[in-house]
């Protein structure tokens, strides 16, 4: 118990690998992942991993759901591997974005998507200072200095994205100033309403927002984050934003692939959004936000779904990205 007890404290990321969920869901391999948890509490450069042998990821104990999962052997080493790397300060000079999405992502562990390492990156990539500064923080970062990275960027070039990042923190009881976070959050709104207003209507890939909510959360950052990394190898996107009550399903129209963000506040959809959705879930992965697959209406449960946390921005990427 010692020897595990020095090895998991010394270790800045841990790959729980099994076959069946119960396996991990209790006994000493559960003390384990739950000592390295608490000590992740504290230390935020520490990550946790997970590789499902039999492909089993559903039903994880609560605490490890916010962790990515793979399925794939090698996209679980390469992406620990990507993610143990200390990636340079988003100010620095040198380092490719194609790079850069890689380590952060590890977006091409797959060969379904090497065709994008070829393809050259079509834009400024908007947020790359902010999501490399992230990167750095959460794999070792100083926490002062990556406050103060997001301040800088936002004074220099009104960054949204960093807005979005600070404003969580000021809500934090330890950094507790509400009125503050609430602006920078709707300047990151306002932000993500120019680009629902710029969509592409030729788009390949729809991003759609199922919410009554009319501040930048969750759901917002994920759909902002997904649509910048497709922008950057010239995928066409279109955001929407989709009211509950709405009594007309959207058409899908000749896009790939439809990503649904499906926030709580709008469990009941129109019986005719539904049908379309069954109808045509071999194109539809639905963002859950903070809800279990069990609450979706019975004719829409066959469609694919995850949850909307920073895991799993790397499986849904790959995904649109094959």
């Amino acid at each position: 118990m010692l020897e595990i007890q020095n090895a998991l404290e010394k270790s800045r990321a841990i790959l729980v690998v099994y076959s069946r969920v119960e396996y991990i869901a209790s006994g000493w391999v559960a003390q384990e992942w739950m000592t390295f948890l608490n000590l992740l509490m504290k230390d935020p450069g520490r990550s946790i991993y997970m590789f499902s042998i039999n492909k089993d990821t559903s039903s994880l104990p609560p605490f490890l759901r916010p962790y990515e999962c793979f399925e794939d052997f090698n996209s679980a080493i390469s992406h620990l591997s990507n993610g143990l790397k200390t990636l340079p300060a988003s100010t620095e000079n040198g380092m490719d974005k194609r790079d850069f999405l890689n380590a952060y992502w590890g977006l091409f562990g797959n060969t379904d998507i090497l065709d994008y390492i070829d393809r050259p990156l079509s834009s400024p990539f908007y947020n790359y200072e902010a999501y490399c500064l992230k990167s750095r923080y959460i794999n070792g970062g100083d926490f002062e200095t990556y406050i103060q990275g997001l301040e800088e960027i936002i004074r220099k070039k009104q960054n949204p994205l960093a807005s979005y990042l600070l404003s969580r923190h000021y809500r934090d009881f330890k950094h507790l100033n509400l009125s503050y976070s609430r602006k920078l959050a709707e300047e990151a709104f306002a932000s993500f309403q120019c680009k629902i207003q710029n969509s592409s209507e030729d788009s390949e890939i729809g991003l759609w927002i199922l919410s009554n909510g009319q501040e930048y959360d969750g759901a917002y950052y994920m759909c902002d984050v997904i649509h910048d990394v497709l922008d950057a190898y010239d995928v066409k996107t279109d955001i929407r934003l989709l009211p509950s009550g709405s009594p007309v399903s959207p058409e899908f129209g000749s896009r790939r692939k439809i990503v649904l963000f499906w926030s709580d506040v709008c469990l009941n959809i129109s019986e005719e959004f539904a049908n379309t959705l069954k109808a045509r879930k071999d194109k539809v992965l639905i963002g859950l936000n903070s809800f279990g697959a069990n609450a979706l209406s019975q004719n829409v449960r066959e469609c694919a779904a995850f949850e909307n946390n920073n895991a799993d921005i790397t499986k849904t990427c790959r995904i649109l990205l094959s």
